[in-house]
């Protein structure tokens, strides 16, 4: 707006206030008070929910930091967890290995001590029945 327009403006708005009696302009300035106050009462609360906003994402930035930290804390457990159970595996398999060669061993020596077990009473018995025959 050009300064002619405003000035045209209050110009006409003076107009129409001097126009206007004591308790017409008491009213105005009532309602216009009124709305100032409701207006004022409105942003107090818009700050206060700023306020709320501020604090609530502070709040969920650190809970997100924390989270993320707590994330962090289990992946790097999971590898450990991970990498002590592929250990166990590897010294599970090597024991295992170890069993069935012994399990092979055990058998054939059983097998030994019990051929020559058996040679021993065989020998025995003809032993026995030489001496009483």
């Amino acid at each position: 707006m050009s300064t002619k327009e405003v000035n045209a403006a209050e110009k006409g708005r003076q107009t129409k206030l001097l126009k206007k009696t004591n308790e017409e302009l008491i009213t105005i300035i009532l309602k216009k008070d009124k709305v100032e106050k409701t207006l004022q009462a409105r942003i107090a609360a818009l700050k206060g929910e700023v306020n709320n906003c501020t604090d609530t994402i502070a709040y969920n930035h650190k809970e997100i930091t924390r989270l993320s930290n707590c994330v962090d804390n289990v992946r790097r457990e999971y590898k450990e967890k991970l990498s002590d159970a592929e250990k166990i595996i590897d010294q599970n398999e090597i024991l295992i290995s170890n069993m069935e060669c012994s399990i092979e061993q055990m058998t054939t020596k059983y097998n030994i001590l019990k051929a020559v077990t058996s040679a021993i009473a065989i020998g025995f018995v003809l032993t026995l029945c030489w001496i009483f025959c």
